[in-house]
């Protein structure tokens, strides 16, 4: 990234479907400032050579964005458990 650069974070404040994954991703295409969008999930560790192709292949004007969902308020164990696995 270069350093002058400005990072936006942008929040999903409104839970429009049952899952959270599905908010922040819609969140960030309304935020998006290119055509072109890759979605990867946050525990996909994503090979460095094979993202740079796919860079190079998109041309020099591309951003990247990061959206991770984070889970608050669970109403029971399974809620409980469900957490520890999205926000661990």
């Amino acid at each position: 990234m270069v350093p002058n650069e400005r990072v936006r974070v942008v929040v999903a404040a409104n839970q429009s479907n049952a899952n959270a994954k599905v908010d922040a991703m819609a969140a960030g295409v309304q935020a998006a400032r290119h055509d072109l969008l890759l979605f990867c999930d946050d525990d996909v560790r994503l090979d460095r050579r094979h993202f740079a192709r796919l860079l190079a292949q998109a041309g020099g004007d591309v951003g990247l964005v990061s959206a991770a969902a984070v889970g608050t308020a669970p109403e029971n164990l399974w809620g409980e458990v469900e957490l520890w696995f999205m926000n661990g």
